[in-house]
């Protein structure tokens, strides 16, 4: 049942919908072998380390290595809630291009706030500058709050 990794959040939650779904037609045999439990195993621990790579750490409990199909089903499902709430969630990161379209200015005039201080600091991560979209909501929430 080992499929390749996927990278991505969208790639991870098109990889686990088809693991789910591959897991619901185990859940119809009546009882599998130890084999067949420790591949089910397997697979639940192989998502649970994905889903920890892309930030759902804390939804991963103490798993066992051999379980029901049904089992590893109730787990499956909650990663993928827990995937398709991330999916549908803004990215958390903003670019300067990102930061002028939410304020309605330029990339340049965000340089020039930024330059200013009238924005908050970026943070870098590698080569890339990026803003942390609540800083930014919030300077946005305490401009408007303020023009009242």
């Amino acid at each position: 049942m080992r499929k390749t990794e996927p990278k991505t959040l969208a790639q991870y939650l098109k990889w686990l919908q088809a693991t789910f779904d591959d897991m619901e037609i185990y859940t119809r045999h009546a009882e599998p072998d130890f084999f067949e439990q420790l591949q089910i195993g397997e697979t639940v621990e192989q998502a649970c380390r994905l889903t920890c790579r892309l930030g759902g750490g804390h939804l991963i409990g103490k798993e066992r290595g051999v379980m029901t199909p049904r089992e590893a089903l109730v787990i499956l499902g909650r990663l993928l809630a827990w995937a398709r709430e991330q999916s549908s969630q803004p990215a958390a990161l903003l670019s300067a291009e990102e930061v002028g379209r939410l304020l309605g200015i330029s990339t340049r005039t965000v340089w020039r706030m930024l330059s200013a201080g009238e924005i908050p600091p970026p943070i870098k991560i590698g080569g890339l500058t990026k803003w942390r979209r609540e800083e930014i909501q919030a300077m946005i929430d305490l401009a408007e709050a303020s023009k009242r």
